[in-house]
């Protein structure tokens, strides 16, 4: 069932609910309103943020969390954007990180953060922030490392795991046998299930081996897989060149799909100039005869609000746009409103009645808006 569903996710035959194209010009606007932003030039708390996409999560108390890639910390802020302390620093030892990735919040607000050099999730403690405990995560049955730490379950971790390159795509110099990225659950003991809870394509590389150096270059156009954490422990996934996003649950069994009704926008020559450029010739050329997509992915992320309803950001007609639309879906595939942000905003978390989002419009900030229907 699940090869059914990740297949489903790419076909183009999977048509979206008929009524779904009036929705979208018809669903109502929801406004959000910027009420709070942290990191910017002028914080009071002299923060100013590396980078920090996929580093925000926020407590049932409505305490941030926002993690920094380039200086390994988590900064820990009251909800009305005081800091209130850090957590963590560069390092091998506990509690410190060299790769910062991923952060979590778990049942009794427990914060967790995952290395994805060291292959280690680390908890620490709810209401003093201090080193609980850490677990290192193993390696799949296939010898697969971990990549991606999404979310925590009430006994475990969902883990996503990507497949690595076999020699075909060397040899050949060019895009290998379809691969996948897997969602996995992870036990406390570190240790992977075998039965995947979701799989979907992984993103497409062109290899190429010249001599005995050895070059990846992403197929351009491609799509990528998310794996998103729902309310009640629930899963969803989707390729951003696919129509269907799936939900399951702990066991991997699934429950639900949402469909969405995204026009496919036509990719223009002068885009794919601009990916070659500053591409080694070798390189350029190797790409420009590679087959590539006709058209770019549908969208480029999706968030899921504690309510189960998605918030996803279609791929815009003008790549240069101001502006940029998210649709809110619910569980029916139905187009329960839209919103509009700046281009350069982010939604991370959607949770009760406000947005954290990053924004990379002048410098890094994360934004907070309060969400009015």
């Amino acid at each position: 069932m699940l090869a059914l569903a990740a297949a489903c996710l790419l076909a183009a035959a999977c048509s979206p609910k008929g009524d779904q194209a009036a929705d979208m010009g018809s669903a109502p606007a929801i406004e959000l309103e910027r009420v709070l932003s942290i990191g910017a030039d002028d914080d009071a708390d002299g923060v100013l943020f590396g980078s920090i996409i996929g580093l925000v999560a926020v407590a049932g108390d409505g305490t941030i969390f926002v993690g920094d890639r380039q200086d390994p910390k988590i900064y820990v802020f009251a909800p009305d954007g005081q800091l209130v302390a850090t957590v963590g620093s560069e390092g091998e030892g506990p509690g410190e990180f060299t790769r910062l990735s991923a952060i979590h919040v778990g049942a009794s607000d427990t914060l967790y953060a995952f290395d994805v050099r060291q292959n280690r999730i680390t908890a620490f403690e709810p209401t003093s922030f201090e080193f609980a405990y850490d677990v290192t995560v193993a390696e799949d049955s296939a010898g697969n490392s971990p990549l991606a730490f999404t979310g925590v379950l009430d006994s475990g971790f969902v883990v996503a795991y990507d497949e690595t390159y076999d020699e075909t795509v060397v040899q050949g110099n060019g895009f290998g046998s379809e691969r996948f990225m897997y969602a996995r659950f992870v036990a406390r003991s570190g240790a992977a299930r075998e039965k995947p809870l979701a799989r979907l394509p992984s993103t497409e590389w062109l290899g190429i081996l010249s001599g005995n150096t050895l070059s990846f270059s992403r197929r351009p156009f491609s799509g990528d897989p998310i794996f998103r954490m729902g309310p009640g422990g629930t899963l969803y996934s989707g390729s951003t060149r696919g129509r269907n996003i799936a939900i399951s649950d702990g066991s991997g069994a699934q429950r639900a799909t949402i469909t969405h009704a995204i026009e496919a926008v036509p990719v223009r020559q002068h885009e794919l100039d601009e990916i070659l450029e500053g591409r080694s010739p070798d390189m350029a050329n190797r790409l420009r005869r590679a087959d590539h997509y006709r058209t770019r992915p549908f969208y480029s992320t999706f968030r899921v609000d504690d309510t189960g309803r998605l918030w996803i950001r279609p791929t815009p007609a003008d790549p240069d746009a101001e502006a940029a639309r998210w649709l809110i879906l619910n569980a029916e595939s139905r187009i329960a409103g839209q919103a509009e942000l700046p281009s350069d905003v982010y939604l991370q978390v959607v949770s009760r009645d406000k947005a954290y989002a990053v924004d990379r419009t002048d410098g890094v900030s994360l934004a907070i808006y309060e969400i009015r229907n």
